[in-house]
C-alpha cells in the first residue's frame, strides 16, 4: 500500500532486498535493510511502518512498538502506519487502542484493500469496535471526524451489517488462494450466529472438502435449501457436495432425482454416473457413460472417474477404453479437457510400464494447465530447460500459475541453469502471496530458506500434504524426510496476518 514511488535507488534496492531476507527467515538482516532504507528516504511513512514489522517480527518489540508510534505521529495520513500500529497493540492486549488505531486507518483510506482486509478479519472479541470503525469511515468522507469518534465509542447496526460482507469478500478471496482455514476463520462465525446465506454456507463446505474435513463439511449439506426455494442451490449441486463429502448413496438419491425432474441435463446424469461409480455401481454408471457419447458430450470428469473405479477393480483395459472415448470426444474441442484425459491416460500407461506409448500422450498436450502437469510427469527424464519451459506457461488461474512458479524456482535450487537467484527468488515471493499454503510452495521454502531447521520443516509439511509428488525427489539431502515422519508437523507461519 505505497502512496508513492522511492526517492531514491538506494532506499528502493534496501527494501528489495529487505524482502528477500525476510523470505530467507533472515529477519534481523531484514530489520537492518529496512533501517538502512529509511536514511535513504526518511520521509516514506510506509517505509517506516515495514521497518517496525521487520523489528517486530526479529523480537525486538519495545523497539518496533516505538517506531510504530513515530510513524503515526510524522505521517498522520499513512494508513499502512495505522495498521502497523494496530497489529501491534492488539497482540499487545490494548484492544481499544488497536481499535482507535484501526478507526484512524480507516479515516485516511477506507476504500484501501488492506484496511478493508483489517477489518474483515479483526478479532471476533472487539467486533463492535471494529464495526464502528468501519461506520467512521463514511462519516470521514463528510469531514465530521467528531461524529466519527462518537461511532466508535457508541457501536452502530448499521455498521455491524457491513462486517459479514467484507468478511465474504476476504473469504472469496482466501478460497482462490486455497487458504482453507482462513476461510473457516471468516465465514464459521457467520454460520454458527445464523447470519450466512447460502454461498456463504456453500463456500465453507469446500473450504472444508479441500482441507480434507469431510465429515464436518457434511454436517452443513443437509441445511441446504434447494431450488425452487429462495437463495437455494440445484439438486446437481447438492449431489456433487455429496459425493465430494464421501456419502455417495445421499449423492445418488439427489442426482437420480435430477436427472429425473431434467432428463436432458447433462450435468445431472454426469454426477449421477459419477455417484453410481464412487457407490460401485459400475454396470449402471456405464450404462449413463455410452447414453452421454450417444448424445454426443462425455465429460472428462467422468471418463477419468470411470477409468479410477475400473482400474482399483482390476479392469485396466476397459478404464483405457473409457479414456479414450473421453479423448475422441473432447480432445479437439476442448484443449484443457483433452489435456485433463491425455495426463490421466499417460499415468495409467506408465503404470503399464507402456512408457513410449505414454510419453507420445504427453507430447499431445497443448494447454498451460496441461504443460505443468506434463512438467510433474517429466521432472528428471527430461531436460531441466524443457521441464522449465513448461512450467512457465501462464494460465488464467492465479493459485495455479503460484504453484508453477513454486515448482520452478524449487527446480531453479536443484540446477542453477535454470534461472538465475534473483529470479528464483521473485518466483518464491509470487508463490507465498497466490498460494502461500500449498506443497508446492512449501517445497520451494524448504529449498531455498537458508536457517537448514526451518527448512526441514517446511520440507516435513510438504511430505505430509502431498507425499506422493515427483517433486519432492528435488528437495535434496539437506532437507531429505520420509513422508510419515512420526509426528506431527510443526504448523510454520507462511504469512501471518496477524502478529506473532
Amino acid at each position: 500500500m505505497r502512496a508513492r514511488g522511492f526517492a531514491s535507488a538506494t532506499a528502493y534496492e534496501a527494501f528489495l532486498r529487505a524482502q528477500i531476507e525476510t523470505e530467507r527467515g533472515q529477519l534481523a538482516e531484514a530489520a537492518r535493510l529496512l533501517d538502512l532504507a529509511r536514511a535513504g528516504d526518511p520521509n516514506d511513512g510506509y517505509l517506516v511502518a515495514q521497518h517496525a514489522l521487520a523489528l517486530w517480527a526479529a523480537g525486538r518489540r519495545d523497539e518496533a512498538l516505538g517506531v510504530a508510534r513515530d510513524a503515526v505521529a510524522r505521517f498522520p495520513d499513512q494508513a499502512e502506519a495505522w495498521l502497523v500500529l494496530g497489529r501491534m497493540l492488539e497482540a499487545g492486549g490494548d484492544a481499544s487502542g488497536a481499535a482507535r488505531a484501526l478507526a484512524h486507518a480507516v479515516a485516511v483510506a477506507p476504500d484501501d484493500p488492506d484496511v478493508r482486509l483489517e477489518i474483515a478479519t479483526a478479532a471476533g472479541a472487539s467486533l463492535d469496535e471494529q464495526s464502528a470503525a468501519v461506520e467512521s469511515a463514511a462519516s470521514a468522507r463528510d469531514g465530521d471526524r467528531t461524529r466519527a469518534w462518537r461511532t466508535l465509542v457508541l457501536g452502530s447496526p448499521d455498521a455491524r451489517a457491513i462486517l459479514p460482507r467484507l468478511r465474504r469478500a476476504e473469504a472469496r478471496r482466501a478460497f482462490g488462494r486455497h487458504q482453507w482455514s482462513r476461510v473457516e476463520t471468516l465465514l464459521a462465525p457467520l454460520v454458527t450466529a445464523g447470519a450466512s446465506r447460502t454461498t456463504d454456507r456453500v463456500l465453507l463446505i469446500n473450504a472444508r472438502l479441500g482441507d480434507g474435513r469431510e465429515r464436518d463439511a457434511a454436517r452443513l449439506i443437509p441445511g441446504l435449501p434447494v431450488l425452487p426455494a429462495s437463495d437455494g442451490i440445484s439438486l446437481e449441486e447438492r449431489a456433487e457436495l455429496w459425493l465430494r463429502a464421501g456419502r455417495t448413496e445421499l449423492a445418488v438419491e439427489d442426482a437420480e432425482r435430477a436427472a429425473q425432474t431434467d432428463s436432458t441435463s447433462i450435468r445431472a446424469r454426469t454426477v449421477l454416473a459419477e455417484s453410481l461409480l464412487a457407490s460401485g455401481q459400475i454396470e449402471r454408471a456405464l450404462l449413463l457413460v455410452g447414453q452421454l457419447r450417444n448424445g454426443g458430450s462425455v465429460p472428462a470428469s467422468l471418463c477419468i472417474a470411470a477409468a479410477r473405479s475400473l482400474t482399483l477393480r482390476g479392469r485396466p483395459e476397459l478404464a483405457e477404453r473409457v479414456l479414450r472415448l473421453g479423448l475422441a470426444a473432447n480432445g479437439r474441442t476442448d484443449p484443457l479437457e483433452g489435456d485433463r484425459l491425455r495426463i490421466e491416460l499417460s499415468v495409467r500407461l506408465g503404470d503399464r510400464s507402456d512408457g513410449s506409448r505414454a510419453r507420445a500422450l504427453l507430447d499431445e498436450v497443448e494447454s498451460a494447465w496441461g504443460r505443468h502437469a506434463r512438467a510433474e510427469r517429466l521432472v528428471g527424464i527430461v531436460p531441466p530447460s524443457q521441464t522449465a519451459d513448461d512450467l512457465r506457461a501462464r494460465t488464467n488461474d492465479p493459485f495455479a500459475d503460484a504453484m508453477a512458479a513454486a515448482s520452478l524456482a524449487l527446480l531453479c535450487s536443484h540446477d542453477a541453469t535454470v534461472c538465475t537467484p534473483e529470479e528464483r527468488d521473485l518466483l518464491v515471493a509470487r508463490a507465498r502471496r497466490d498460494a502461500p499454503e500449498s506443497p508446492a510452495t512449501l517445497r520451494a521454502l524448504a529449498a531455498t530458506t537458508e536457517n537448514r531447521s526451518v527448512a526441514v520443516e517446511y520440507a516435513r509439511q510438504a511430505l505430509d500434504r502431498d507425499p506422493a509428488s515427483r517433486w519432492n525427489a528435488l528437495l535434496g539431502e539437506r532437507t531429505a524426510l520420509r513422508a510419515t515422519t512420526g509426528r506431527a508437523p510443526r504448523q510454520l507461519p507462511l504469512r501471518p496476518h496477524r502478529l506473532p
